[in-house]
């Protein structure tokens, strides 16, 4: 069977008032703890704000560390969160102290039923926060040594930074809380029970909030938050504006220094002992005599000169072998032309050749007919 206080969901019990007379309660006391507690459940914007963006930096990391142990100890801590958020303890407080009304003689209280739900609810609360921040502590642990190994430090880094705020301030919460429910537990026995009781034999609320934790640092002597942020700003007050006379003690201590390295001849320790902007303030005022090569003066313009120098020869450089490619281009194509004709010429003589070959054939064949003619010419 599932405790009540472990319960997401709780049937609230029936809004019943009752009247008692105002000596025999401690009103005063009552509204005084209901105030402060209203107070600090308030005052928690600053663990909304890393809750916000631990939901958003889980985004981020996702895709990358979504096999990451760390990362998975993260969206432990976003969901308990969430559970956090979703119990909304600040509205019940306000709800229960809505129904007290003072009078002259009588003071209208809320019932004993309602103060055990508010009770229950502050001991959720407390349990919640107390798994928030042992997980945050795990998440921490893993994510430190990612940052010791150098793997992804720029993202775990921030990660590390929102988890050790989120840890903070969980503890910081799970004190005030058991602040909070012995305060309310010591006005328990003086409400009155209206219609049927709300919580079962088996259930039964603790005495002490922090008995019932059990948590070894809950006695802890640590410094806890305060409930207004005093450390907001508190990083831009750490940086104090110097005097103005900071600059003539630099002045006189270097001068000072001199003297002393002069009269022992230790010159080669003026780096050492000298810090470099106290020597760059005032190299123009005093003349220090070095044997060591301090270089030449090199003059802008004439370095500017031989930039241009090199410019246009490199220019020059180039436009000549864009020149030369030009000719070489050009005469390929020449040499193409010559040979082209040349065989034209040669087809040419080739065909011609051929022509005469065929006729001095012919002459041939036909030279022994006309002979023969001419014989049997004679015969007859």
């Amino acid at each position: 069977m599932e405790a009540i206080w472990n319960r997401v969901h709780i049937e609230h019990p029936p809004n019943i008032t009752w009247r008692i007379e105002t000596q025999k309660f401690d009103i005063v006391g009552l509204q005084t703890t209901l105030k402060h507690i209203i107070k600090d459940l308030e005052s928690q914007n600053d663990i909304h704000v890393e809750a916000a963006m631990l939901s958003r930096l889980i985004y981020r990391m996702k895709c990358k560390f979504r096999n990451d142990k760390g990362f998975k100890n993260m969206e432990k801590v976003n969901r308990a969160l969430l559970n956090y958020l979703n119990l909304a303890l600040e509205k019940e407080y306000k709800n229960f102290k809505s129904y007290i009304e003072l009078s002259d003689m009588f003071v209208t209280l809320p019932s004993k039923q309602m103060l055990e739900y508010i009770l229950v609810r502050t001991q959720g609360f407390a349990k919640l926060l107390a798994r928030v921040e042992e997980v945050a502590k795990c998440a921490g642990t893993f994510l430190r040594t990612r940052i010791i190994l150098g793997h992804a430090w720029t993202v775990t880094l921030v990660a590390y930074a929102i988890i050790s705020r989120i840890w903070v301030l969980s503890k910081y919460l799970v004190k005030r809380s058991c602040i909070w429910y012995n305060g309310l537990y010591q006005f328990l026995s003086s409400f009155k029970i209206i219609g049927l009781p709300w919580l079962s034999k088996k259930d039964n609320l603790p005495s002490d909030l922090k008995t019932w934790l059990a948590l070894p640092w809950l006695d802890e002597n640590e410094s806890s938050i305060p409930e207004e942020n005093i450390l907001k700003d508190k990083m831009f007050k750490l940086i104090e504006l110097q005097d103005d006379n900071l600059d003539t003690d630099l002045t006189f201590d270097f001068k000072d220094k001199l003297i002393e390295l002069e009269t022992t001849d230790s010159i080669c320790d003026i780096s050492e002992n000298i810090s470099k902007p106290s020597i760059s303030k005032n190299v123009s005022e005093l003349s220090i005599h070095m044997d060591d090569d301090l270089g030449e003066v090199v003059n802008r313009s004439s370095c500017a000169l031989n930039l241009n120098k090199r410019k246009r020869k490199e220019k020059k450089s180039i436009e000549k072998q864009k020149q030369s490619i030009n000719n070489e281009e050009h005469e390929s194509d020449t040499k193409q032309i010559v040979t082209f004709k040349s065989k034209k010429q040669t087809q040419k003589e080739e065909k011609s050749s051929s022509l005469l070959n065929i006729h001095k054939t012919t002459l041939c064949q036909l030279e022994p007919k006309a002979n023969k003619n001419k014989k049997k010419k004679k015969l007859i």
